[in-house]
């Protein structure tokens, strides 16, 4: 058994990492292609200057950065929200999803009629 956790966990980062790579590569080309046709430049972000990039959407230092993001919510932050989540009365639970599911509608209506909000 206590050899097994570096091995998922290995697994767990290669994973994470490489379906973070493919997100962005294809948010990257749906959202940040074509490049401005009078600068070239990439209208989101541009990670042509850096080290080991692919067409400016996706380079390694950022990805594996990702990688170690993504395999600490899986094997830390995630298990203890849920174990603080699962302490709560179940009537709080409703209210706390609805009040996400809320939230995130609101987020989304936003982004949809493209509202700037002041900072």
């Amino acid at each position: 058994m206590h050899n097994k956790v570096p091995v998922a966990l290995l697994v767990s980062f290669v994973v994470n990492t490489a379906f973070c790579a493919v997100i962005e590569l294809v948010l990257g080309f749906t959202c940040n292609w074509p490049p401005d046709p009078v600068t070239g430049l990439l209208p989101l972000w541009d990670y042509s200057n850096m080290a080991f990039n692919f067409m400016g959407q996706i380079c390694l230092q950022n990805t594996l950065l990702f990688g170690v993001v993504a395999t600490l919510m899986t094997w830390v932050v995630y298990p203890a929200l849920q174990r603080e989540y699962l302490k709560l009365p179940e009537p709080m639970r409703q209210t706390f999803f609805v009040a996400v599911l809320v939230f995130y509608a609101i987020v989304v209506c936003l982004y949809v009629i493209n509202i700037t909000l002041p900072v």
